[in-house]
């Protein structure tokens, strides 16, 4: 099976060609492309602008860590032994909290006045509106209607052995898994799935079956707005590292088969009911 938005890398090692270009039928042009990234790029560096120089950030995280860590020591203190024995034990501690909750409140207060300056500064509002537009304009160009459903789709780099796909990660990633935010819809012949710059069409006729994957993965990035482990997501018993990562299990894969061909879109568990929406087909456990 051929993961579409997979990257082969069973001969090429360093492939960063994405599996499905026959399948687009509309596309953004480069130049419109490159001036967005960079938009997007200006953004950015405005958002890093407006935070603290790494040293004092570390400063503030830890005085604000080890003001808490003081707090609750003396509190259990003068439950146990009063505060008068408490300071009689360790005076410096009494002197020393004070101090670290004043550094971490005026690091906090400085870190949201920098934010505030660098955001009216550089204007953010504008290239935050301006982005949104653009995006606006992208799926409008390549024919997404207002209806579509906002997807993840999982993409990794995978080799082939003895038929079976073998996802691969790069370098010293910690997972080959990438949830890409994508638009889908149906038409009266077709699904497609539209990026911000590419429009893929699926022949409605090459839709075979939705299997499941029973293995936990994770994927470095959480594109919903709601949280992983609240609300609709909550029966996915989906979860989340220190790191950030976000495991689940399992994942499913939409399998087409096109000219002979049998080609696979990989999709988290919790984009199940809307694959099936759009496909009109039953998942296999």
């Amino acid at each position: 099976m051929k993961p579409l938005f997979g990257i082969d890398v069973t001969v090429n090692k360093k492939n960063e060609e994405i599996n499905g270009k026959q399948f687009v039928v509309r596309a953004i042009e480069e130049s419109q492309m490159q001036a967005f990234e960079r938009r997007g790029e200006a953004l950015e560096e405005t958002i890093n602008r407006t935070k603290l120089p790494l040293a004092l950030r570390v400063i503030k995280t830890i005085c604000g860590y080890l003001t808490i860590i003081v707090l609750v020591v003396l509190v259990r203190a003068a439950f146990d032994i009063g505060l008068a024995k408490a300071y009689e034990n360790a005076p410096y501690v009494f002197y020393a909290t004070p101090v670290l909750a004043l550094v971490w409140l005026a690091l906090t207060l400085l870190s949201h006045k920098k934010e505030k300056h660098v955001l009216e500064e550089e204007n953010a509002e504008a290239q935050v509106a301006s982005l949104d537009r653009d995006i606006k304009s992208h799926y409008n160009m390549l024919g997404v209607p207002e209806e579509a459903v906002q997807v993840d789709v999982l993409m990794f780099r995978y080799k082939e052995k003895d038929g079976n796909v073998i996802p691969q990660a790069h370098g010293f990633a910690p997972t080959p898994f990438l949830a890409l935010d994508l638009m889908a819809f149906v038409t009266e012949d077709a699904l497609c799935i539209a990026d911000l710059q590419e429009l893929h069409s699926i022949p409605k006729d090459a839709l075979r079956r939705i299997t499941t994957v029973k293995k936990r993965i994770c994927i470095p990035n959480w594109n919903k707005e709601e949280a992983p482990t609240k609300g609709c997501f909550k029966p996915y018993k989906i979860t989340v590292n220190n790191m950030g990562m976000v495991y689940l299990k399992p994942y499913h894969v939409l399998e087409l088969e096109i000219n002979g061909e049998l080609w696979g879109i990989y999709f988290p568990c919790y984009e199940r009911e809307s694959f099936e929406r759009l496909t009109g087909l039953h998942t296999e456990e």
